[in-house]
């Protein structure tokens, strides 16, 4: 398992490949939580209309104290966009059968497709398999990059948590169409066209955690070292990973809503994480470098304690471990969630 990688620089040994792909998983059915979830009662067939894991390809820690400010930008090589789409179709047949087995009836996919309202919801809304979100959120100049892949045949969509755990991320337009009410109504006409309530399962799926130091009075007085680190295993974060539904009965519009335009939803309270699969090393290039010695050179030559220091750090493994690993994690959630639908319809 790779140590956190981390700046202030060190020398960043790349981590040894974990070998046993049998991944010890955090008890996904005991993190199962929900919003509204008993707006669910009553379902018995289901549409699954979204389907989708969003793959983090890069991630950017910020880290700022006392003036100081570091930057860590990984970015996530080795994996192929073929792996991410058998592994997300060979998911979606595997949330199919979990819900036949749960004793749901679930709408073929070519029933949906067919469903003129569907069709004109896609149009507007839908986007290609491979859909890139920027997340600029607090980072300055910098971004998350990841990437939405949906099932072969159906469209991507971004999918939101809202304001569930208190992290707002991806840019203004991904965010209003996710939490649309007038998608919601919409949606809620072709559940009632299809006598089938409209289930959209998301996974977000990282390859690792970051952290940053923030500013604050002591640290500003004191002048501390900011500092940003990863620490990387395959992982499905919480709050994102979710079932989101939306019933005949439309969309809610009263009480503590957080993702606007859903009946309900149900989602990971924690984060699912699997062994290490990844191998880090640092690829800072001697240009980056010497752009950060020229502008600390500005700092000193004015008298400023401000600092700049910054970190490309490439991630690897491969497409076997990465679709093993990845595979084992969304089944896993998958199973949590269906359970959930079984035990709230």
């Amino acid at each position: 398992m790779s140590s956190p990688i981390c700046l202030p620089f060190r020398p960043v040994a790349a981590a040894a490949l974990a070998l046993s792909l049998a991944l010890p998983l955090v008890a996904a059915a005991q993190t199962v939580d929900s919003e509204a979830g008993v707006s669910f009662k009553g379902t018995r067939r289901v549409a699954i209309s979204q389907f989708g894991i969003e793959f983090y390809t890069q991630l950017l820690a910020l880290g700022r104290s006392g003036g100081n400010t570091v930057r860590q930008q990984s970015t996530l090589t080795g994996v192929s966009q073929a792996t991410r789409q058998a592994l997300v179709d060979k998911m979606y047949a595997v949330t199919v059968a979990l819900l036949k087995d749960a004793g749901f009836e679930v709408v073929p996919q070519e029933k949906l497709a067919a469903d003129p309202m569907y069709q004109q919801l896609v149009s507007s809304y839908g986007k290609l398999s491979q859909y890139v979100v920027h997340d600029s959120q607090g980072l300055g100049d910098g971004e998350h990059l990841s990437t939405v892949v949906a099932p072969t045949g159906m469209a991507a969509f971004y999918a939101s948590a809202g304001s569930s755990g208190g992290y707002i991320r991806a840019n203004m337009s991904d965010r209003l169409d996710a939490q649309n009410y007038g998608i919601g109504t919409r949606e809620a006409e072709i559940g009632k066209h299809l006598d089938a309530t409209l289930v959209k399962f998301s996974f977000l799926a990282s390859y690792g955690t970051t952290q940053a130091s923030k500013n604050g009075l002591i640290a500003n007085i004191a002048n501390i070292a900011a500092r940003a680190s990863l620490e990387t295993s395959p992982n499905l974060m919480a709050y994102e990973t979710q079932v989101q539904f939306v019933t005949p009965a439309g969309p809610r519009m009263f009480g503590n809503v957080k993702r606007a335009g859903q009946s309900g939803a149900f989602y990971l309270k924690q984060p699912l994480m699997g062994v290490n699969i990844f191998a880090t090393a640092d690829s800072t290039s001697d240009d980056t470098k010497k752009s950060d010695n020229v502008i600390n050179g500005m700092f000193s030559l004015f008298g400023g304690k401000n600092a700049v220091k910054t970190q490309m750090v490439e991630v690897t493994t491969t497409d076997a471990q990465y679709e093993q690993a990845f595979a084992a994690l969304v089944t896993t959630a998958s199973a949590a969630l269906v359970k959930s639908l079984e035990a709230n319809r």
